[in-house]
């Protein structure tokens, strides 16, 4: 047991040091710790039965009749749907235990209840065979999806890149039609993996960097097609720039000008088409 102060020892100051109080040092007191014989006796407490309602976490239990009346395969209906509709989170291999069936009972109407010994036998039984069913099922629906997607990622590994982006073109021509600048069409390219329900943001590096080279091969595929085109229709691409330079007053077109005068057909050239033109227009201008 402490008997004088640890700070000041022997030169204790009473009064005049602020850990005294009621004629004694707060930290003896403190450090030598209260004895049994400091404590009044302790009566002991009566139970009274008629508050005990109080301190119960049930409230009512009565489950509504209308969930009763549901044959069992209803009630594995209804529990699909709640489970569906309420985000349950629902994993591969997750046990619907006790505490999903009191959430269920909750939403339907019922109070809270501590143990499903208090359910009722016979509708224990439905709830607890239901449950096990819908648990069966959405286990069975999630290997289906998973066999599904492991089938897409093995035919987008075995097919080649060319394969691919011939299909991704002929997609994109199909959905949108005529495709006239295809760099900055690629990002419609996230429709066609969304049509064979591939989500590219979820995919290991290695077929990230395949999707991003069969995009760039597609690309190149609608800009093939597209040169071709241009380049035989290049004359009257430099006829109608050159009338437009002549309309404007102008004796040098830049590469916005030419693009500003095909965009009044709701033309647009690919890049080494629109450097072509310049030149032959410019050269035109000279001339003249």
């Amino acid at each position: 047991m402490v008997k004088y102060c640890p700070i000041a020892r022997e030169q204790c100051k009473a009064d005049d040091c602020m850990f005294w109080s009621n004629q004694s040092c707060v930290i003896v007191n403190f450090c030598s710790g209260p004895t049994i014989s400091d404590f009044p006796p302790v009566q002991p407490a009566i139970l009274d039965v008629s508050k005990q309602k109080l301190f119960n976490m049930e409230t009512n239990t009565d489950i509504p009749q209308k969930i009763l009346a549901m044959t069992s395969e209803e009630l594995a209906n209804d529990i699909t749907k709640y489970i569906r509709s309420n985000d349950y989170g629902f994993k591969p291999g997750q046990t619907l235990g006790f505490s999903a069936q009191q959430n269920y009972l909750m939403d339907k109407g019922c109070g809270y209840i501590l143990s499903i010994d208090r359910i009722p036998i016979d509708f224990r039984d439905k709830l607890v065979s239901s449950f096990e069913h819908v648990e069966n099922k959405l286990n069975k629906e999630w290997d289906d999806k998973l066999n599904k997607e492991e089938e897409k990622l093995r035919n987008l590994k075995e097919k080649t890149d060319e394969q691919l982006a011939n299909e991704l073109v002929e997609f994109s021509v199909k959905q949108f039609g005529e495709i006239r600048n295809p760099r900055a069409f690629q990002h419609h390219f996230y429709d066609y993996w969304k049509a064979n329900e591939i989500d590219i943001t979820k995919l290991p590096a290695d077929l990230k960097g395949k999707i991003s080279k069969i995009q760039e091969k597609a690309v190149n595929i609608m800009e093939r097609s597209i040169r071709e085109e241009q380049q035989n229709k290049i004359a009257g691409f430099v006829d109608m720039c050159l009338k437009w330079a002549q309309e404007n007053g102008i004796a040098k077109v830049t590469l916005a000008d030419i693009d500003g005068a095909v965009a009044e057909k709701n033309i647009v050239l690919l890049p080494d088409i629109r450097r072509m033109c310049q030149s032959r227009v410019n050269n035109a201008l000279k001339t003249q």
